[in-house]
């Protein structure tokens, strides 16, 4: 009897930790997203400052069609259409994203950092897509930029972070 009343006990203490564990691999997925999506979108607000010095030489001034970039790097045109496009913060590439949706991020852990890169790195669950819409309200000075990080959590279910700023021209 005495060894039945400990199996309960222990079994009851395993299935606790097993929840505990399952938790605390779902926080640390989702932090990742949070720290993806806004590593993407701090990359959107520095494209934006890097078009504005490099077309007016100036930060006291931003020409409306340069801040977003120009073709055939225009950000809004490589990010405004449905499917989106995929920034890869290291290589300083934007690229539009196929039809079957934008590509798996790597992680590189010798440099601990995400890429879309190869070479040395091991695929994970995270997929990143960033979509930019301007004029906004016929505001030219103005985009819509939503950035979305997609990833397959525990038990199979797609789990999702979203982030959306609107950026502005700042002349």
């Amino acid at each position: 009897m005495a060894v039945l009343v400990l199996s309960i006990a222990i079994a009851g203490s395993l299935a606790l930790a097993s929840k505990g564990l399952s938790a605390i691999q779902a926080a640390r997925q989702e932090v990742n997203a949070v720290y993806l999506a806004q590593n993407a979108m701090e990359y959107i607000r520095q494209l934006r400052d890097t078009n504005c010095l490099a077309a007016s030489g100036s930060v006291a001034t931003c020409p409306t069609g340069a801040w977003l970039g120009t073709a055939p790097n225009n950000i809004a045109s490589k990010c405004g259409d449905s499917g989106g496009c995929e920034v890869d913060t290291l290589s300083g590439t934007v690229t539009v994203c196929p039809s079957a949706g934008c590509d798996v991020l790597n992680y590189d852990a010798v440099n601990t950092l995400y890429t879309y890169s190869g070479v040395g790195t091991t695929p994970t669950a995270f997929t990143r897509t960033i979509y930019v819409q301007s004029p906004v309200g016929g505001n030219a000075n103005e985009a819509s930029t939503t950035v979305l990080v997609r990833w397959l959590g525990q038990g199979g279910v797609v789990r999702s972070m979203r982030i959306h700023d609107d950026l502005y021209n700042w002349q």
